[in-house]
């Protein structure tokens, strides 16, 4: 029966083992672990979860946090290698996506709930390879101190391309029912930030500040999930949204390096902590349990906050 903890987990870590498997090997050089990962037949596994879909999602508010941890990374797990590709149910896809600002969970859950949004987001799939050249280039000019003013404009563009993106489905979620717009909790968009900040590949967007300015200065349509105009009513809130997230994304940067009892007046609670137990993580990864070197790359990203303000 899967009425204990510990047998749900046990099912969904059976699960999720060959495609951890193939993880590790993608950056492995263990011919062991290679030739392991050569044997596995993901295909193999369709039918199951086919079956058990329904279930599996439900694992994403499970009454236990390791439950909804592991079922959220499986199910992106999924996502990534094509298994949910024809599942066509919304209340599942919602359940999924909405655990990305859900405040009775974990950070580790809506960090992956987020990534599983993002890889729904066309502007997340758009010139991806283009993105990798112009990113190699504006380094290499960096470093000869030759920097193009028309490569960071591009890649301003870029950053703030997807932040509408991402504001844009916050906001078609949260103005979903009669919520009046001044009622809607812009405030679980810090969340995102939060999470963004979390993922390597993703943190630039929430630490480029001239881009998330950009963003809430163009002040574009906001768009559903068909791609369609969603209203009014959710552009005013994607604006709001886009500026809450401005507003996290400097708090958190100072927070960073300063004491985070300093906001505790002004964020919510669970975000605090949320934030809190996220940069322990980062800084964990980073270090490797060593003494922080990461406060004059603060300074600079200090500086660089204080010039695009002004």
């Amino acid at each position: 029966s899967d009425k204990e903890v510990i047998v749900r987990m046990a099912a969904i870590d059976g699960l999720l083992a060959p495609f951890e498997a193939i993880k590790k090997a993608s950056t492995s050089s263990d011919s062991a672990v290679l030739k392991a990962a050569e044997r596995i037949d993901l295909s193999l596994l369709q039918h199951v979860v086919i079956k058990f879909l329904p279930r599996l999602v439900d694992g994403v508010i499970d009454e236990s946090l390791l439950v909804q941890e592991k079922a959220m990374a499986f199910l992106l797990s999924l996502l990534r290698e094509g298994f949910l590709d024809e599942i066509e149910d919304d209340n599942l896809w919602s359940q999924i996506n909405n655990r990305a600002v859900a405040p009775d969970t974990s950070p580790a859950v809506r960090r992956d709930a987020l990534s599983f949004v993002l890889e729904q987001l066309e502007a997340f799939d758009e010139g991806e390879e283009d993105s990798d050249e112009e990113d190699g280039v504006a380094a290499a000019r960096r470093r000869r101190g030759k920097e193009s003013t028309s490569a960071s404009d591009s890649s301003d563009r870029r950053i703030a391309q997807r932040l509408d993106a991402i504001a844009s489905w916050c906001a078609v979620l949260l103005t979903d029912g009669d919520v009046p717009i001044d009622h809607i909790r812009v405030e679980r968009s810090d969340y995102l930030v939060h999470s963004l900040r979390a993922m390597p590949e993703n943190r630039v967007l929430v630490t480029t500040w001239s881009a998330m300015l950009r963003a809430i200065g163009d002040d574009a349509v906001a768009l559903n999930g068909s791609g369609n105009a969603a209203g009014d009513r959710v552009d005013v809130a994607k604006q709001r949204i886009l500026v809450q997230m401005m507003a996290a994304a400097v708090k958190a940067e100072v927070g960073a390096v300063g004491d985070s009892s300093l906001f505790e007046n002004c964020i919510d609670p669970d975000v605090v902590a949320a934030e809190a137990a996220i940069l322990d993580e980062d800084e964990v990864a980073k270090t490797g349990g060593r003494a922080s070197t990461k406060n004059a790359s603060a300074d600079i990203q200090h500086e660089n906050l204080s010039i695009a303000l002004l």
